[in-house]
């Protein structure tokens, strides 16, 4: 039975025999989501507690609070070379080619900016309706480096090394074993659980999750998902921008 024209395209991206190898990937996946839990923990409720008590003790406030901006940013860099070192020196495979870090035709980044939008006032309605807003506010007691770090930790670390773990280093391998939509499922549910203390909440993210992963599949590319996906934090991070600029 020949197969539709869409799934026989991807299929065919995915048949290069490095994407054999990222099998590793889930087990790769499984140790990093792990420890995205566990730094989850410390900064957004151990981190708080911890912070204050220090912060009554020694008085410096403003030092404590760039604790956990620093921590998640610290976390995603480890994260990132340890992604790096187990494919390009481990495996030896090309990063760029593992990882699908190649130049997409130009109607999907034009799709990926649709895409932000889009998800954009998504997400804000999906907050106002629960209640909630979708946007991320600077935390108390920071200065302009705690202000920098929560930024750059929120709009360009954070969202391009999830990329690397959801769409780079875990979608290839689902889709070879169990193919394309459960693919975009399973990876969407696990990015939604990564999420779960978010405003957005899991069903928010997992609907950013099935988008994003849907549009690595189609431009066979991950920039346009790394290009939504820090459009998408910047905009929900613009109270962190304004007060930075401010100070």
């Amino acid at each position: 039975m020949t197969s539709h024209p869409f799934h026989r395209a991807v299929e065919d991206r995915f048949d290069d025999p490095s994407f054999a190898v990222l099998n590793w990937g889930l087990g790769t996946c499984l140790v990093i989501l792990i420890g995205e839990g566990v730094v989850a923990l410390i900064t957004n409720y151990g981190a708080t507690l911890w912070l204050s008590r220090v912060a009554a003790v020694s008085g410096h406030a403003v030092a404590a609070a760039r604790f956990p901006g620093l921590f998640g940013l610290l976390w995603r860099a480890s994260t990132f070379l340890f992604v790096y070192y187990v494919i390009s020196g481990y495996h030896q495979l090309p990063f760029r080619k593992a990882m699908g870090v190649v130049i997409p035709r130009a109607k999907w980044l034009a799709v990926a900016a649709g895409a932000s939008g889009a998800l954009v006032l998504l997400c804000v309605a999906w907050a106002r309706l629960d209640g909630n807003s979708a946007f991320t506010s600077a935390p108390a007691n920071t200065d302009v480096l705690g202000i920098a770090l929560y930024v750059v930790a929120s709009c360009c670390t954070g969202p391009l090394v999830e990329e690397l773990i959801f769409r780079g280093v875990l979608f290839p391998p689902l889709m070879k074993r169990w193919g394309l939509w459960a693919a975009i499922l399973i990876v969407a549910g696990v990015f939604g659980l990564e999420h779960l203390g978010d405003p957005i909440g899991f069903l928010m993210a997992f609907v950013i999750g099935v988008c994003l992963t849907w549009l690595r599949a189609k431009s066979r590319s991950i920039i346009p998902c790394m290009l939504t996906h820090v459009t998408l934090n910047s905009v929900l991070s613009y109270p962190l921008i304004v007060a930075l600029v401010r100070r």
